[in-house]
């Protein structure tokens, strides 16, 4: 008897002790991906912030070289990398085992980045067209397809081009591109170990990738996971706030308002399925089928949102139908991650996204009141024309979802395109006649002028609009082959055919609501501001 028990005490401290092992190994390998990778991601997007004054010139890179140059710490860093990895920098693919579909699949996330970042529109308020930039990209792209190696300068590249997009205040432009590039960190962060230790594990990439995409939408999914957004948001309100901006402007009001009514009977089966996606995620590896299911699902809801309101994050789609024939191959013996002791550590490292890879929280409630902001421009033949937010490309994002309130000299209530908080939403609820409305924004609503943005977008409208003027670039010959836009949310604007110079820009503030009794229809329409437009303003 004592014998068994003995022998049984032996087998249960030798399981253990393996089992441990393995434990603290898993831990060990993730751990140091994740620091490796927290410290490339925040190194690039501060190592590519460049001075305003990059993007007044002909090449933006010769801003980016100059400023590591001037850095000595950013240079040195660099030159020991170099240095010390001299002989393996340009390992090929196929020193990273016969993984031709991740490869593939890293080369789409990368050609979807160049396709968007290389083919934009003149930016006429630097009046630049960056042809070398642009070339610049294509080529490392390629370069890309030749050797690992390129990914890095690829990236420096492509976040230098798109900083000139974010000098206008609001949200950030990069934030639907953001998954991609961080996709392309991740397999750096492997490049690297492959570098340090001559291995590279792809089921263990698959893992990580896996943890990636899920902790982006669990993020967002957990701020949705209360018993409000569940049960009284109507996210059917998304249809009018889009077609206040332009979504859908080929159907009428009517149609909108039948349309809003019908979709409101499935407003909770809905929600229901978005919490399951993006919720579900957490379980991402608890059974094949589940990521499996979760990543077909993710990107069917996405082309539901782009039903709904416009919003068309067709990166991230593409991305997830590709990832979806990864998570499908036998070859890489996907069992050793998607069990328990993976799961275990996944839910950790998923929960914890927005920590080590700055998930967003793409999370609102809805509101059936939107204001629009538009932008119209006059020509010296007093013709009027709207300046819709893709005149203005790749900044529509700030002028279609940002916070531009500050025109405004009355008290406006915190509503962006629909999207508000749940106390101002749950007021919304309950039918509201104009009046009570009016009085409710008196109430409730906050002054937003704010000085020193409104100089800003002002100046910035000025200064675009002078150069457009000029016409000094020129840039139609890829028109035709350019990216699909994320906010499909405008109608192309007729200004570009015009000939005419615009002399005057007027602002307008639109103010519409839906309502089951009244349908939707516009409340409030009034000109905010009116600026010149000098004939010879900002020479550089």
């Amino acid at each position: 008897m004592n014998r068994l028990i003995d022998s049984f005490y032996e087998k249960f401290l030798n399981n253990f002790n393996v089992d441990f092992q393995e434990w603290i190994k898993i831990i060990v390998q993730i751990t140091i991906v994740l620091i490796t990778f927290i410290i490339l991601h925040r190194g690039l997007f501060w190592a590519t912030i460049l001075p305003i004054e990059a993007y007044y010139e002909n090449v933006i890179y010769f801003g980016f070289l100059k400023q590591l140059v001037l850095k000595p710490y950013l240079l040195i860093i660099v030159l020991v990398f170099i240095g010390f990895f001299n002989k393996k920098l340009l390992i090929t693919w196929r020193d990273f085992g016969n993984n031709n579909l991740i490869r593939n699949f890293l080369i789409i996330s990368t050609l979807l980045l160049t396709w968007f970042y290389a083919t934009y529109d003149v930016n006429f308020f630097f009046n630049k067209v960056h042809y070398t930039d642009r070339i610049l990209l294509v080529v490392l792209t390629l370069c890309v397809y030749w050797r690992p190696f390129f990914l890095f300068p690829y990236l420096t590249v492509l976040l230098a081009i798109i900083g000139q997009f974010e000098y206008l205040p609001t949200f950030s432009i990069a934030t639907p591109p953001f998954l991609l590039i961080k996709i392309l960190i991740l397999f750096i962060v492997f490049y690297i170990l492959k570098l340090v230790t001559n291995t590279f594990n792809p089921t263990f990439f698959l893992f990580m990738l896996g943890c990636l995409i899920a902790t982006h939408y669990f993020t967002s999914g957990l701020n949705k996971f209360n018993i409000y957004w569940i049960f009284k948001d109507q996210i059917s309100f998304l249809v009018p706030s889009g077609y206040a901006n332009g979504w859908l402007s080929f159907l009428t009001a009517k149609t909108i308002t039948d349309l809003t009514g019908f979709l409101s009977w499935f407003n909770i089966p809905l929600k229901l399925l978005t919490i399951a996606i993006e919720c579900g995620m957490l379980l991402f590896f608890i059974h094949i089928k589940c990521a499996r299911f979760l990543i077909f699902g993710a990107a069917i809801m996405h082309l539901g949102i782009f039903g709904f309101s416009g919003i068309f994050f067709w990166m991230w789609v593409v991305v997830l139908i590709a990832s979806l024939f990864l998570f499908s191959l036998k070859k890489y013996n996907l069992n050793k991650i998607f069990n328990k002791k993976y799961f275990i550590i996944s839910i950790v490292i998923i929960g914890g996204g927005r920590f080590w890879c700055q998930a967003k929280s793409l999370t609102w409630c809805d509101a059936p009141l939107s204001y629009t902001y538009k932008i119209y421009g006059e020509t010296s033949e007093s013709e009027r024309y709207r300046l819709a937010p893709n005149f203005f490309s790749h900044y529509d994002y700030q002028f279609t979802l940002g916070a531009v309130k500050f025109w405004q000299e009355q008290p406006r209530l915190p509503i962006t395109w629909g999207a508000t908080n749940a106390n101002m939403s749950n007021y919304f609820n309950t039918e509201r006649s104009v009046k009570e409305i009016f009085e409710y924004e008196k109430l409730k609503g906050s002054l937003h002028k704010n000085a020193i943005k409104q100089k800003q977008y002002e100046d910035f409208l000025v200064q675009y609009l002078t150069n457009w003027n000029k016409k000094t670039a020129h840039f139609d010959n890829l028109m035709p082959i350019q990216a699909f836009p994320f906010y499909w949310t405008s109608p192309p604007s007729k200004i570009q055919d015009v000939k005419e110079k615009i002399t005057r820009v007027v602002i307008v503030e639109s103010t519409t609501f839906y309502s089951k009794k009244t349908g939707f229809r516009e409340i409030r329409n009034q000109e905010l501001k009116y600026l010149t437009i000098p004939n010879n303003q900002f020479k550089r």
